[in-house]
């Protein structure tokens, strides 16, 4: 999946941090796929300033990130429980969009 370095971001941000040793491990693999490389931070000037994470986006690029099927399952429930509980933000729109009405569409 093709996903902006703030796209990212609010993944790592809504991912499970309690559950079975299959959503677990899923959720281990997808934040090591997620997180910057040491080559990504220097080169795109990535840096965390309290809670805030920044980088400079004329230097950034969309990345292929692999998510396996029980990730994607992961990234899905949390997103949908998101919606039902109306927490989502615009922050989320964009993988609402990749994860969810994709999914619909296709």
């Amino acid at each position: 999946m093709v996903l902006s370095a703030k796209e990212r971001i609010t993944l790592l941000g809504i991912l499970p941090g309690q559950g079975n040793f299959r959503t677990l491990s899923a959720v281990q693999k997808l934040r090591d796929n997620l997180i910057f490389t040491e080559q990504e931070a220097k080169t795109w000037e990535i840096r965390q300033e309290e809670d805030r994470v920044f980088w400079n986006p004329e230097k950034t690029k969309d990345v292929d990130i692999q998510i396996g099927e029980i990730g994607l399952e992961v990234i899905e429930e949390s997103l949908s429980n998101l919606d039902k509980d109306k927490k989502l933000t615009t922050d989320h729109l964009s993988l609402w969009d990749k994860f969810i009405e994709n999914k619909k569409e296709g």
